[in-house]
C-alpha cells in the first residue's frame, strides 16, 4: 500500500507492515485545518493507539461507560478500506482509535509523524 490521503481527517497515511508483526500507521497533516495539525506542531510523537474490533459502535459504547469521551463518531476510514473508525479520548489524554474489522485481530499501534 502506498500513501493514502484521508480527506475527512486531512492527513496522509502510510501503513507499515511486516508478517507476524504489528501494523504501524504513520500520519502527516495535509494542511493547518487537519484535526491532528496542532498536536503534530505541539508535540509530534504518538497521537493514538488503534484497536480492531467486531463492532465499533458497541465497543465505543463500552468504552464510554468506562469514562472515555467520544472525539469522532463512527465514519468510513479511508486507510482501512472504508471500514468504520471512531476516536475516543482516554482519562490520561490518550486518543484511542477503534477500527471496525475482524481482519487480522492484532492490536494496531499508530504513530504520528510531522
Amino acid at each position: 500500500m502506498g500513501i493514502v490521503i484521508n480527506t475527512r481527517q486531512k492527513v496522509k497515511v502510510v501503513l507499515l507492515t511486516k508478517e507476524n508483526s504489528i501494523l504501524i500507521k504513520l500520519i502527516e497533516p495535509t494542511d493547518e485545518t487537519s484535526p491532528v495539525y496542532r498536536a503534530a506542531r505541539k508535540r509530534g510523537g504518538m497521537h493514538h493507539l488503534g484497536f480492531r474490533c467486531k463492532d465499533v459502535k458497541e465497543e465505543m459504547n463500552r468504552l464510554k461507560n468506562l469514562g472515555l469521551s467520544v472525539i469522532t463518531n463512527p465514519q468510513p476510514g479511508e486507510a482501512f478500506e472504508n471500514n468504520r473508525i471512531a476516536f475516543l479520548l482516554g482519562n490520561q489524554g490518550l486518543n484511542i482509535e477503534l477500527i471496525d474489522t475482524t481482519k487480522n485481530n492484532q492490536k494496531v499501534y499508530l504513530l504520528e509523524i510531522n
